[in-house]
């Protein structure tokens, strides 16, 4: 899988069909998007296209509020990895990006800079300013920009909600079985070791 971490050097990846996200901790409910990201990218002879942000948005909007994540970019990049996905493209979430508008976003960055052909989006994703960006508002903009949309609908398990914010409860309150469960993998933490073995872990709310 490739990183990036801006539009500079994206020409070179073939028809991409994108999807946006925090993804923190890429749980079930994320792999359904993943999944079907996937499958239209082979659908159309191209390549799957994952774009998240660093920081977390909501630690750029809501500073004061404590934020435990479950997955660094790191992290994050290698459960992306092991799933098949081809590019990550990495962007920084300052108040410039929060300020820029979902329809300028798809516009400018999604189809002029990086060509997007096919976009995957969640049954509740928004995106952009104020939250604009959600699949009634991509509508016309695929229609018009001539690039596919896709909505993947909602995801039951069975158990309740699937999502970072109930995964990283279930931790914290040390159920650590039902976590993996809702991240279909032994949830794992990245780190050193120093010069006495001790174990010191890549905090990802740092």
């Amino acid at each position: 899988m490739r990183i990036f971490h801006n539009f500079d050097c994206v020409d070179d990846i073939v028809r991409p069909a994108v999807t946006l996200g925090s993804f923190d901790g890429v749980h079930t409910g994320h792999r359904r998007i993943l999944d079907s990201l996937i499958a239209e990218s082979k659908r159309i002879g191209g390549q799957s296209v994952v774009i998240t942000f660093d920081p977390h948005p909501r630690q750029v909007i809501f500073p004061d509020q404590k934020m435990e994540l479950l997955t660094s970019l790191d992290e994050k990049a290698e459960v992306l990895e092991r799933l098949g996905i081809d590019n990550l493209l990495v962007i920084k979430f300052d108040e410039d990006f929060r300020r820029l508008s979902s329809e300028e976003f798809v516009r400018e960055y999604l189809v002029k800079r990086l060509g997007m052909k096919s976009m995957i989006v969640g049954y509740n994703h928004h995106f952009g300013h104020n939250r604009s960006g959600d699949f009634n508002h991509l509508t016309p903009l695929h229609n018009e920009l001539n690039f596919n949309l896709t909505q993947v609908e909602k995801f039951d398990m069975g158990c309740g909600k699937i999502s970072s914010t109930e995964i990283r409860k279930m931790l914290t309150d040390g159920d650590v079985a039902k976590a993996a469960k809702l991240l279909d993998y032994q949830y794992f933490i990245i780190g050193q070791t120093d010069s006495t073995g001790a174990f010191a872990p890549n905090m990802p709310n740092k």
